[in-house]
């Protein structure tokens, strides 16, 4: 069995369920969602993953008690800091569960890797459609960009403006900058910029062509519709964030184009597979200030 310590956001969930995922269906093991941190008030956050539709034969706990699960087996801790795909570490994970199929791996950590997600990319995309349609104004907008050349715009300012040394934020010269490339080579283009802080997207953000201040009147429970509206638009421009990642890995557009900051990290990090190939890196001279 694999449990799987959820912490942070949406987006690191997200991470977090895709890694037990792919680990669960290879060596054909349970995956149980440990989400304690949330449920025992030792988070700010919400477990948000209940959204989605999940596999099936996922066990989430608060429904069914890990003790029960665990009992009378072999429990081995498995942590891991890295940010990008760890062949090491699979090593040891293929050890315990391809030689001992009676062991419960107990794993925490990010596992912020497309490399990951690979193998098992229809499943996620299954797993990871959404429950509830957006309704009321939230279905109104999500019409207004499906019949746009909409480009999701997403600058997250709010907590990383406490964490600078180690996130950084996106400048207004990264943003403007790849806005304009999207103005240039789109007819009728039309930004939807999300963000934590849209006073300073309005004083900031330049462009000739329609925008659209998605802001905090269309924040809902969990995000939910929220993050629906971000995944229905066909081009992005992201900040360094998981959730705006995953936003743009959902999209289903056939011709979507990805804009991404060169630097994830203030921090040196390294995040060298993170995102897909095909997502273009924008300007390293300009991507995060501190």
């Amino acid at each position: 069995m694999i449990v799987m310590i959820m912490m942070g956001g949406i987006g690191n969930q997200m991470f977090q369920y895709a890694f037990g995922r792919f680990l669960s269906l290879k060596y054909n093991v349970p995956l149980f969602l440990n989400r304690c941190i949330y449920d025992n008030g030792l988070s700010n956050r919400t477990f948000d993953l209940d959204i989605f539709r999940l596999g099936s034969d996922v066990i989430i706990g608060g429904h069914i008690p890990l003790a029960k699960l665990v009992y009378g087996k072999e429990v081995i801790r498995m942590e891991e800091d890295d940010f990008r795909y760890n062949e090491p570490f699979l090593h040891r994970v293929d050890h315990y569960l391809r030689y001992q199929r009676d062991v419960v791996l107990m794993l925490k950590g990010y596992w912020q890797s497309y490399r990951y997600l690979l193998p098992i990319d229809y499943i996620l995309r299954q797993d990871f459609q959404f429950m509830t349609p957006p309704t009321g104004r939230w279905k109104e907008l999500q019409a207004q960009i499906n019949n746009t050349q909409s480009v999701m715009v997403n600058v997250r300012r709010g907590d990383y403006l406490g964490k600078l040394d180690f996130h950084g934020v996106v400048s207004k010269a990264y943003v403007n900058g790849a806005m304009q490339q999207y103005s240039n080579k789109l007819p009728e283009v039309s930004f939807f910029v999300f963000s934590d802080d849209v006073r300073w997207c309005k004083e900031n953000i330049m462009t000739d062509s329609p925008l659209f201040f998605v802001d905090e009147t269309y924040y809902d429970d969990r995000y939910n519709f929220y993050l629906q509206l971000m995944c229905s638009c066909r081009y992005y421009i992201l900040s360094n964030s998981s959730f705006c990642w995953w936003s743009a890995w959902l999209s289903t557009y056939d011709h979507k184009e990805v804009t991404v900051p060169v630097k994830w990290f203030q921090v040196p990090i390294d995040t060298s597979d993170l995102h897909p190939p095909e997502w273009t890196p924008y300007d390293p001279e300009i991507t995060i200030i501190a």
